[in-house]
């Protein structure tokens, strides 16, 4: 199997992964590999697909809001 060296690798890189390896109960080597492989492999999002299932959620939920509604509840969220 392959392997990788990493020269350089930034403290608070190391720090951060080493933090993740440790709540998901992995070495870092095993979250690094995981990291990567998510990295590597992510998949492209499908914008039809996407709206579709948005639509889809509304209907769940029963309720439209407005363009001006959306955006005086983001408003309120930011102060």
């Amino acid at each position: 199997m392959p392997s990788l060296t990493l020269k350089d690798l930034p403290s608070e890189v190391h720090r951060a992964l080493k933090e993740r390896a440790a709540t998901n109960s992995r070495s870092l080597n095993a979250e690094a590999i995981d990291c990567l492989r998510r990295a590597v492999q992510a998949h492209r999002v499908d914008p039809e697909e996407l709206i579709a299932r948005a639509r889809r959620l509304r209907e769940q939920v029963g309720v439209r809001l407005t363009a001006k509604e959306i955006r005086a509840a983001r408003d309120r969220g930011r102060s």
